[in-house]
């Protein structure tokens, strides 16, 4: 095995267009199933979301248009953060791979409006960065509040981003506030449309899913979930075991970056233990702590070992993709 097999992946500028026709050819001809459903009652508006948008043909279509924006926000966050220290779009380019190989997340569903709202979210607050701006802090919690009208739970993460503002240092009395303002917007106007509607029982009832949390029940998970899931968790934990014992070769700003990306995938972990009936989505979210802790794994990291592992990981989701077309 050639010494620099691994990095003339990684560093290479014919990584992302590879990726892309390869994520591309995926969508169009693995098969994928309709029925990975998820609890109506757990996902808010996304009922007023026509079914024909989010099956089918036009459903995977929608699903590589919104997957499309989270790869190109991921790639400019990965720009403006500056978070590899060479000439890389392998971040990008395992998100893809991880999008790819997830066959449940292909078609249109709410797991692409919640990564796209996250993604947007710690691009605004990673870009406030010692800057107490009351605009990046509105935006940073409006698009989780917004995010949360189609997946009701995912306010839960709140209280994470006021801990990412205290890290970043950019949490003062008027980003506050600011924030409070963002968080209570997207359900004022939810609250006109109710009351417009005539149906004010819908938005009573958006709130009680929001605070419902019954038993678990991991029967509503599928196998095939679950080995996708599985896939997930293999990447991101690569990258947090790497990015562990090699934390410096990323300077201070972008170790912040990386610490905030695997404290929100362990956070996204312990929400499928207390809902596994929004599966899709928090391997949505997962995704994209993985995609960036396992690229920076393959990019900053380059030795025997690695290569090897570079090699079994490919092999194993190659296993696990081959499973789940086959069940």
């Amino acid at each position: 095995m050639r010494s620099n097999f691994q990095s003339t992946i990684a560093t290479s500028q014919f990584c992302l267009p590879v990726s892309v026709v390869l994520g591309v050819l995926s969508w169009l001809f693995l098969p994928v199933k309709d029925t990975y459903a998820w609890c109506e009652p757990d996902y808010g508006l996304w009922s007023f979301v026509p079914l024909s948008v989010q099956t089918g043909s036009l459903g995977l279509l929608s699903g590589i248009f919104f997957t499309s924006l989270v790869t190109y926000l991921m790639v400019e966050f990965c720009n403006a953060m500056v978070l590899l220290n060479t000439n890389s779009r392998m971040l990008s380019c395992t998100l893809i791979i991880i999008m790819s190989l997830s066959l449940c997340l292909h078609r249109l569903q709410p797991s692409h409006v919640v990564m796209l709202a996250s993604l947007i979210s710690f691009f605004a607050l990673f870009s406030s960065y010692q800057n107490e701006s009351p605009e990046l802090s509105f935006v940073a919690h409006l698009t989780i509040s917004a995010a949360s009208l189609v997946c009701p739970k995912i306010i839960m993460l709140t209280p994470f981003i006021f801990l990412v503002q205290l890290y970043v240092n950019c949490l003062s009395f008027r980003t506050f506030f600011a924030s409070l303002m963002a968080i209570i917007v997207p359900y004022w106007f939810f609250f006109v449309c109710a009351v417009c509607k005539d149906d004010i029982g819908m938005f009573t009832d958006f709130f009680r899913v929001m605070v419902d949390f019954s038993v678990p029940d991991y029967s509503v998970v599928m196998t095939e979930q679950w080995l996708m899931g599985l896939n997930i968790v293999v990447f991101f934990v690569a990258g947090c075991v790497n990015y562990l014992f090699t934390t410096s070769k990323s300077r201070t700003r972008q170790r912040m970056v990386f610490n905030t990306f695997m404290m929100h995938g362990l956070i996204s972990l312990l929400l499928f233990l207390v809902m596994p009936n929004c599966v899709n989505v928090i391997m949505g979210m997962l995704a994209i702590d993985a995609s960036i802790l396992c690229g920076r794994f393959w990019v900053l990291s380059n030795n025997r070992f690695t290569h090897v592992f570079f090699v079994i990981l490919g092999l194993f989701s190659l296993v696990i993709l081959s499973v789940t077309v086959n069940m």
